[in-house]
């Protein structure tokens, strides 16, 4: 990967950052510490590749013939979508959770 990133034709900057995920999670860590490593080795070039990206006009800039794209507004909290249920819907998830508790029940007997 590092002859990959080395051999990228010219650009106008440097857009790809390589990260050994191998090396990382090799060290004699704990976990956080190397999620941690891993976070800061990746997100590094950041802010040169944004400060770089501002300095060109790119970002903001539309080109081409792209669509625009609309997100869509984010899911729905679990806790929350368990309140909108339908009584139809509801009642499904009484009866399966019954269904669920008499299993367990007669799970030794099984």
């Amino acid at each position: 990967m590092r002859k990959f990133d080395d051999s990228i034709p010219a650009r106008d900057f440097d857009n790809f950052q390589f990260v050994n995920f191998t090396s990382i999670m090799e060290k004699q860590t704990s976990p956080e510490e190397k999620e941690a490593s891993f976070a800061l080795a990746a997100l590094m070039e950041v802010p040169f590749q944004y400060k770089a990206s501002m300095e060109l006009g790119i970002l903001g800039h539309v080109t081409g013939k792209a669509k625009r794209v609309n997100p869509r507004p984010p899911p729905v909290p679990f806790a929350r979508r368990q309140h909108s249920l339908t009584a139809l819907q509801l009642q499904a998830v009484i009866l399966h959770n019954q269904a669920m508790e008499i299993r367990t029940r007669l799970a030794p007997f099984a």
